[in-house]
């Protein structure tokens, strides 16, 4: 059996130099990461609520986005661009986008669902009653 230093370790990934520079905490900004960007959220379209999904932030003719970031939800006015299940791509404001993230988050951040109706039940005659299971 061989040991483990005479194996050949692959590179697969570039080094770190340790006397690289890093980047400074402070020359963080909005436009380096988006917290929505590929976000899923509920949103309302039409009598129905769907699943869309967060492609990333609407710019002008320019390039330039449109919006400015602020840290509280409110009043930041970022625009974003959302695809729909079916493919149509609409535009949100982040403050909508944060509303309607929050309401669909538990303290834990786990998602919940709401259900409007089941369609389709049915029983046979195998199914027990409401008065055999003596509900009331």
């Amino acid at each position: 059996m061989q040991a483990l230093e005479d194996h050949e370790i692959p590179e697969i990934y570039d080094p770190v130099d340790p006397e690289e520079e890093k980047p400074d905490i402070d020359d963080y900004n909005e436009e380096t990461y988006d917290k929505f960007t590929s976000a899923e959220v509920i949103l309302p379209k039409g009598d129905y609520q769907y699943i869309a999904r967060v492609l990333g932030r609407k710019r002008d003719s320019t390039g330039q986005p449109i919006g400015r970031y602020n840290k509280n939800p409110i009043l930041d006015t970022i625009i974003h661009e959302v695809e729909f299940p079916v493919g149509s791509i609409h535009e949100y404001a982040a403050n909508v986008l944060a509303e309607s993230l929050y309401s669909q988050v538990d303290q834990d951040g786990n998602r919940w669902l709401l259900l409007k109706d089941i369609i389709g039940h049915s029983k046979d005659k195998s199914a027990p009653s409401l008065e055999e299971l003596e509900l009331k």
